[in-house]
């Protein structure tokens, strides 16, 4: 356990199965132990991989470094995991989960499953129950219907969604009947391609 740049970050540990926000709750409630030692702040706590035990309820949460693609590499290491994790070495993509499903009509693409026709109750009904919390790499307007991938994998989301690497949205749009130029003029201007 350390405060300093070392380590990753506490609330990383439960990202299988809790979101960020849900991970620092269990934190500040105490349910989570470090090596042993109750833990009830969630700010700056960061721990080991391979070196750290970590426990909720006095259960041992196994499998984290793996899920926050670390690998064990047998010997004392300074490396700050949060900021750089060698892809060549460490990149375990077989702790992640990636789904291609076809989004149909009346779906709404987020995880809150307090929200009625969610993704993840789509998926569900359909047959998938995926091990570890899968989000949506973007989203697909509940009226439109589509690919999207989902994933247990942060970096993907992150990757692809942020910066200069986001791609914008591009929609294939069928109408009913005969659209005037300004109506075209419309649909350029909304950055829609029209096929």
């Amino acid at each position: 356990m350390t405060s300093n740049d070392e380590g990753i970050r506490l609330n990383k540990v439960f990202k299988a199965t809790h979101s960020r926000r849900e991970a620092d709750k269990l934190i500040e409630s105490g349910r989570v132990s470090i090596n042993d030692m109750p833990i009830t702040t969630k700010g700056g706590m960061k721990v080991i991989p391979y070196q750290d035990t970590i426990t909720l309820d006095g259960q041992i949460v196994h499998g984290w470094e793996q899920m926050n693609a670390i690998q064990n590499t047998n010997h004392q290491s300074t490396t700050n995991y949060d900021q750089v994790v060698d892809r060549s070495s460490s990149l375990n993509t077989e702790s992640f989960e990636y789904v291609k499903y076809f989004k149909p009509l009346g779906v709404t693409c987020t995880t809150d499953q307090r929200i009625q026709s969610n993704i993840i109750d789509a998926i569900q009904s359909d047959g998938y129950n995926p091990r570890h919390r899968v989000y949506p790499v973007g989203r697909l307007d509940k009226e439109t219907s589509g690919l999207i991938l989902l994933t247990s994998d942060g970096r993907i989301v992150n990757s692809v969604l942020r910066g200069e690497k986001k791609q914008p949205k591009v929609y294939k749009v069928m109408v009913n009947g005969r659209l005037k130029d300004s109506d075209l003029q419309q649909l350029r201007v909304s950055r829609v391609c029209l096929l």
